[in-house]
């Protein structure tokens, strides 16, 4: 995997996960937690079973109550907005149930504390039932 965040913050994010919120949600692992760069590295990528868009228009398609919303940073320059969304609106889903909505962000679009809150508020929303704002 070459991504030049992952060099700068997975560290951070590996101590904040094993040594702050898994003991805070009383989570006890009897093994070693292995951060996803390590397990990524050797993924086999050549395998193909399908896109993910695939799988999601396969998914909606037999839970009829099953809703999809999609975050993205404007500024993401490894899963680009653009190509996320083309990808998405050409797999067929069901546009009634399949919401979109950009942040000033780049690829981590929960760093930041304006994303932080806006983000959280369209997740909560979004569990709740309520429809997030499409914006894009």
């Amino acid at each position: 995997m070459d991504d030049a965040t992952a060099d700068r913050y997975d560290t951070f994010f590996y101590a904040a996960f094993t040594g702050d919120l898994l003991p805070k949600l009383n989570v006890k692992l009897d093994r070693n937690f292995i951060p996803g760069t390590d397990y990524y590295m050797h993924w086999d990528k050549e395998e193909k079973k399908g896109t993910t868009a695939e799988e999601l228009r396969y998914a909606l398609t037999r839970r009829p109550g099953m809703r999809a919303f999609f975050a993205n940073g404007w500024f993401d320059l490894c899963t680009e907005f653009g190509y996320a969304w083309h990808t998405m609106d050409h797999a067929g889903l069901p546009s009634d149930r399949v919401f979109w909505k950009g942040y000033q962000s780049g690829h981590m679009i929960y760093l930041g504390e304006d994303n932080v809150h806006e983000l959280c508020s369209d997740i909560r929303d979004f569990i709740q039932g309520k429809n997030p704002k499409s914006q894009f």
